[in-house]
């Protein structure tokens, strides 16, 4: 870490004693504020996106395994520090512990094991950084400790892993959140499927109705129905030999009432 940062003087620690007293009130190995401009490394969109890829192929292949070097969290709060507390054009990276919580969601537990992941895999880099106490109190430490400074880059192992296995222009998986709300919206999908379909229906039995219609019109105006012209005509012209309507009704009616009244004797005959 001193080879990051150059010669920056190493603040001592209250258990540290130059002259058998305590020089200062901050954690060990933190560096002056300043140092962090040489430790931050500018990062463009492409190794933004690249690194959020490899990362969840890579927690995605070895979740499989049984094996889970970056857990959904860690994911997320990688997905935080990368997209939204990360200054791309100078590498600035220093939130606190809470403002990557509130921005990701997770508690700051969460975040606080999630970055002991991250950098234990070799994710992110940490440095602890102070800066001079404006106005100390008598007897308070020249020193106050300040938020973290983080760098964030590839693992040589991951690197590695990435070329081997040739997946550079694949689909990244979704992350755990992105999965959740696919699932949401599909099951609403599933929900309206129903309605959908019943509209649908609704809609193709009337349109079927119009189309038989508008065949059946046409039709009509294409072949007139001769049986109408014969019978008006037969009406209008009877003629010698012809029976009209009227005729033919009473001669229905007639043999209709015979058939009646020999169903009804012989009924009675029996």
């Amino acid at each position: 870490m001193s080879a990051l940062v150059g010669t920056a003087p190493r603040i001592n620690t209250p258990g540290s004693r130059t002259g058998g007293k305590p020089r200062s009130g901050v954690r060990r190995d933190s560096r002056p504020a300043d140092a962090a401009r040489s430790f931050w490394r500018a990062m463009d969109k492409d190794q933004v996106v690249r690194m959020m890829k490899v990362a969840r192929h890579y927690a995605e292949a070895h979740r499989k395994k049984g094996v889970a070097p970056l857990t959904p969290a860690t994911l997320k709060v990688l997905e935080t520090l990368l997209f939204k507390a990360l200054d791309w054009a100078t590498g600035k990276l220093d939130w606190s512990y809470l403002q990557i919580a509130e921005a990701s969601g997770r508690s700051v537990d969460s975040v606080w094991r999630a970055i002991l992941q991250l950098e234990a895999g070799g994710w992110l880099e940490r440095m602890r950084r102070c800066e001079p106490n404006p106005d100390p109190a008598p007897g308070a430490p020249p020193w106050r400790q300040i938020t973290n400074a983080y760098r964030l880059d590839l693992p040589k192992k991951v690197r590695l892993w990435w070329q081997s296995i040739g997946i550079r222009n694949r689909r990244a998986p979704v992350s755990a959140d992105l999965e959740h709300d696919q699932v949401v919206r599909a099951g609403e999908r599933a929900l309206m499927e129903p309605q959908n379909d019943r509209m649908m229906g609704e809609r193709e039995i009337e349109r079927r109705k119009a189309q038989r219609a508008a065949s059946q019109a046409a039709k009509r105006e294409a072949q007139p129905n001769l049986y109408v012209a014969a019978n008006s005509a037969s009406t209008a012209l009877p003629g010698p030999g012809r029976e009209t309507q009227a005729e033919m009704a009473a001669r229905l009616y007639a043999a209709a009432e015979a058939r009646s009244r020999s169903s009804s004797a012989d009924s009675e005959d029996r």
